[in-house]
């Protein structure tokens, strides 16, 4: 496949996605609601099955399923919970200095509006998690599979996965939700955890969406007063500190080194404990 491939190629793919997502996505997601939503995510599939066949690759070959060992699911899941954890304090920071974010929250929220819970799960977690996956983890990962350095890789595709969703707001969050999902397809060598993960991770907003919907209620990130959420980004970042490490080495099939184990351990403890303290005192 890598002969038949190229970065280059990969690029296209993604530039032919953004396109279509601005003229039909847009179009179809206005006037049909997540009924749009769910056709927006099959023209991606489409995408990703239409150049796997003009560039002559087979679907097994751009669309690896092997179904991982227990142990890269354990660390593919540690890593998300890391990724997690981090995410939260740039959501705050950033809820802080662009309010406006709340809007783009809205407006997420609002395609829910009227659907049943089991078409939102269906349009706003599954098909998500498939088609994207298919199109980032499996087409265009694999146009950069040249490209011999995994961290070189997972930068572009979490650039590429942040521009790809056209929110400044959340292009960050959403970046770091790609390089997890990348490094996860590449050291697996699937694509079958990034779109567990990617369904999880989407599951939650949903559930959070409804929840949110029933309570008639307003999410925010803030806590009350900057201190306190400095406290909150402290502790968030403390706590995933070591899942991050011990992801790290698994998914890397090195043992796992007590010692940095240890210090990961030790400043996990010092950053959460101080975050707590930080927050308790101003809140």
């Amino acid at each position: 496949m890598e002969n038949k491939l190229s970065p280059l190629k990969g690029f296209i793919v993604f530039a032919a996605a953004m396109v279509c997502f601005v003229i039909f996505g847009s179009f179809f997601q206005y006037s049909w609601g997540i009924w749009g939503l769910a056709a927006t995510e099959i023209m991606f599939l489409f995408i990703a099955f239409a150049a796997a066949s003009l560039f002559g690759v087979s679907f097994r070959e751009a669309f690896p399923m092997r179904l991982p060992p227990v142990k890269e699911f354990a660390g593919s899941f540690l890593l998300y919970i890391s990724a997690f954890l981090l995410i939260t304090p740039v959501v705050i920071i950033t809820e802080i200095f662009f309010p406006q974010i709340s809007d783009s929250a809205a407006a997420i929220s609002g395609i829910a509006d009227g659907a049943s819970p089991y078409l939102c799960v269906f349009a706003m977690a599954f098909l998500p998690a498939v088609c994207e996956e298919l199109l980032h983890r499996g087409m265009i990962l694999g146009c950069m599979k040249k490209i011999r350095n995994d961290a070189a890789v997972t930068l572009i595709m979490a650039l590429l996965f942040g521009l790809f969703h056209l929110d400044p707001y959340r292009f960050l969050p959403t970046a770091m939700l790609g390089a997890v999902f990348t490094y996860t397809a590449i050291k697996t060598r699937s694509v079958f955890l990034p779109m567990l993960l990617h369904f999880i991770n989407n599951l939650i907003s949903v559930v959070s969406i409804l929840a949110e919907r029933s309570d008639n209620i307003t999410e925010s990130a803030i806590v009350t007063g900057n201190a306190a959420n400095i406290g909150v980004c402290i502790t968030y970042i403390g706590l995933g500190i070591v899942p991050l490490t011990l992801g790290a080495f698994i998914l890397n099939k090195k043992k796992i080194n007590s010692v940095t184990v240890l210090v990961a351990a030790i400043g996990s403890v010092v950053l959460t404990a101080c975050g707590i303290v930080i927050t308790s005192l101003n809140i």
